[in-house]
């Protein structure tokens, strides 16, 4: 596990596995999103440049969205088992640069529960984290909107947005 340094990552990486991969990157630098999905692991090369990078990967966060198999998901998913297998890849990614260039955090501690009722489709297009068609990319935002928000990071304009208004 990453040592974890006492400031805050200029980079964050999140990706939400499985058969398509939701991919999301965004810059607390300059409040810079990009979103991309992919089919199959072409995502774990971007993760890998992020982690092998020594001038970012300091200050990088990498985050994977988490999946416990129950007896009522394994009967839900067919995809379970391909979510796990990018989760442990992507952990491999991190671990094996480890012992060169330490990232500021891999965190896997967030469900797909804990952010969907927390960050709704409206906020993203709010905040122009939003790609027509691109379902997984915006769960992966979504869980970078909660990782901010629970380590007091947001900016001004993150904060409005999740102000509740009656709209």
């Amino acid at each position: 596990m990453a040592k974890r340094f006492s400031s805050r990552p200029n980079y964050i990486v999140w990706t939400d596995p499985g058969l398509i991969n939701g991919y999301a990157w965004y810059s607390m630098l300059d409040d810079k999103m990009v979103l991309e999905e992919y089919l199959g692991p072409k995502h774990i090369q971007m993760i890998e440049a992020a982690v092998c990078n020594p001038c970012t990967a300091p200050q990088t966060t990498i985050g994977v969205e988490n999946f416990i198999i129950t007896s009522e998901t394994a009967k839900k998913s067919q995809d379970g088992k391909r979510h796990i297998e990018m989760m442990g890849m992507i952990r491999r990614a991190v671990d094996d640069e480890y012992s060169k260039v330490n990232v500021f955090e891999f965190n896997t501690r967030q469900t797909s529960s804990d952010v969907k009722t927390f960050v709704p489709d409206k906020l993203l297009r709010e905040l122009g984290w939003w790609r027509l068609g691109y379902n997984h990319c915006h769960d992966a935002a979504r869980h970078i909107l909660y990782y901010l928000a629970q380590n007091n990071w947001l900016n001004e304009k993150q904060q409005w947005a999740l102000v509740p208004r009656n709209d």
